[in-house]
């Protein structure tokens, strides 16, 4: 009796294959838009925090210096928060299209599974064919042998 092979298997296995890469690369994605999140969560953080510093310092008396190292200060966290922006969306939208292919892997995927349960459920009924036949040619060949004593 001959096994079941099935038919795109090849292609089945490359697309598991390519499944666990993407994957992984959406969880690389994802993680690194965690991380620019964060620190852009951070900065926000920090220019509050720095603010009451500074408001708390203006009150006892601030000296100009110090004023204009704050302000410099507070300028650099604009602009790095400001550059976090573009940054930010380019991740968003790299974890969008990763999770759009590994969509498109999974639908794949599925589709091959129910392409292989109908050439298993097409090789269930040629086995059960094989045997049948196989059946009746020993019930045929007992019979005409019986009936030749």
């Amino acid at each position: 009796m001959k096994r079941f092979k099935f038919s795109i298997e090849p292609v089945d296995k490359y697309k598991r294959t390519v499944e666990k890469l993407q994957t992984g690369e959406l969880r690389r994605a994802r993680e690194a838009l965690a991380q620019l999140e964060a620190r852009r969560e951070s900065l926000i953080r920090e220019f509050a925090e720095t603010t009451a510093k500074r408001e708390a310092e203006m009150k006892s008396g601030l000296s100009v210096d110090d004023f204009l190292m704050y302000d410099r200060y507070f300028e650099r966290l604009r602009r790095e928060r400001t550059a976090l922006s573009p940054r930010i969306a380019r991740a968003k939208r790299e974890v969008t299209e990763r999770e759009a292919q590994l969509i498109r892997t999974k639908n794949e995927l599925k589709a091959y599974g129910k392409l292989r349960a109908r050439e298993v459920a097409a090789y269930n009924q040629e086995v059960a064919a094989e045997e049948a036949q196989i059946i009746n040619e020993f019930v045929s060949f007992n019979v005409t042998t019986g009936q030749d004593n």
